[in-house]
């Protein structure tokens, strides 16, 4: 018989993996690193109405760091950005089996773009390389083009389109970013000690990375499992081979049908894994803990999705929500929008999940949060007309009130 795991034990389990069950404070681009190996990878997005994703889902877990670091861990090959969840950064130790998905054209859609846009502009595709190899690197917006004339792809010039087309195509890499900017070069220069012979093969790529996933999120159930690598492949054949090696442990998650499945080192280590949690943090809605919304309402019964692109009159809680994790609860969330100039942290809106009552020790340590996270982007005032005005909204602002001059 399986083990039985309550869907308590799962969170735990879960935001233990992620390394969200306390704060974590960095010292050194080291310790930035330790937790993107922890979750395989950072997503990354171009809103910035906090810190951009992939900034705020390492300040989740360490508070305050300069984001120098994560820029320097790129610059010098620690971490190299790919398609992988979506667009990401992904350690060193990824780049193998990345090198193996690319040969076998997962993502099939991007793929089959980037290599028809290629054949389609084969000299100038040439010319990209060679002009890369002559000049080390370039940004996109480095060619000089006439005025008005845009691309064909989201008004993508020529030129970007070819780099993102040989990006995908594994052709060159980002060398580093120069702001949000990309700087593209050849891959033999960022990656000059690969030997495409060390390629693994499809199988191994697949097992890898099932069991990293189960090692990842703590539990595993089939229904999450395919989201996180956006794994294209029959996922029971290689689960039923893992179970037989002794690699992955079946368990059973109350409430879910069928098995879910933990990595056997993971399940050994069960009665620390499942201890209390401590940390109170918001997260970015593209943060691993949350960016699968189907299993975010399994585990956390948290009904989740950024409105950014919803029209406003159909918005319920806003333009770009933060998901507030505390402890072992996803407890609400909040939109927030940082006034860089103007050094003003805005709360919007804060919306607590039904049913849950705020106390006031819970509402300091939100305020606490909260003023954290505002000093972090460098916005010494909280602007906080959003709380509410209900009972929950009263607590809050009087915690926000004892804490700032």
């Amino acid at each position: 018989m399986s083990l039985l795991l309550t869907m308590a034990q799962v969170r735990r389990l879960m935001i233990r993996a992620q390394g969200l069950d306390r704060l974590r404070p960095a010292h050194a681009a080291g310790d930035l690193m330790q937790s993107i190996e922890r979750m395989g990878m950072l997503q990354i997005d171009t809103l910035s109405v906090v810190n951009r994703s992939h900034y705020f889902v390492l300040w989740s877990r360490h508070g305050a760091y300069p984001t120098e670091w994560l820029d320097t861990l790129l610059t010098n090959g620690d971490v190299f950005e790919c398609w992988t969840h979506e667009a990401c950064m992904a350690p060193r130790n990824w780049f193998p089996h990345h090198r193996r998905l690319i040969a076998d054209g997962v993502r099939s859609t991007k793929i089959r773009w980037a290599r028809a846009y290629i054949d389609q502009h084969r000299q100038a595709a040439d010319a990209m390389l060679d002009h890369l190899q002559q000049r080390g690197s370039a940004r996109a917006d480095s060619f000089v083009r006439p005025t008005g004339i845009r691309g064909e792809w989201w008004d993508w010039s020529h030129e970007k389109q070819l780099l993102e087309a040989l990006f995908a195509c594994g052709d060159v890499m980002i060398a580093r970013r120069e702001g949000f900017r990309r700087v593209y070069a050849r891959t033999d220069a960022v990656r000059p000690d690969w030997d495409e012979e060390r390629m693994p093969g499809s199988e191994e790529t697949a097992t890898y990375q099932i069991r990293s996933t189960a090692r990842k999120l703590g539990v595993v159930h089939p229904r999450w499992l395919g989201d996180y690598y956006r794994m294209q492949t029959a996922l029971h054949r290689h689960i039923d081979a893992l179970c037989a090696r002794n690699e992955l442990v079946p368990v059973t998650i109350e409430g879910l049908a069928g098995d879910a499945y933990m990595d056997a080192s993971v399940a050994q280590a069960l009665p620390a894994r499942i201890r209390k949690t401590t940390h109170t943090t918001l997260l970015s809605p593209f943060d691993p803990l949350v960016w699968d919304r189907k299993r975010a309402l399994d585990v956390f019964g948290f009904d989740y999705r950024i409105e950014c692109y919803t029209p406003v009159h159909k918005r319920r809680y806003g333009y770009f929500t933060l998901p507030i994790l505390h402890e072992d609860a996803i407890i609400g969330r909040v939109d927030c929008k940082v006034e860089r100039r103007a050094g003003v942290f805005g709360i919007r809106a804060l919306h607590f999940e039904d049913g849950y009552i705020l106390d006031k020790g819970t509402a300091t340590r939100l305020a606490q949060m909260f003023k954290a996270c505002a000093d972090w982007h460098g916005a010494p005032v909280i602007d906080a007309p959003g709380v509410g005005t209900d009972e929950n909204g009263t607590c809050m602002r009087g915690a926000l009130a004892a804490l700032l001059p």
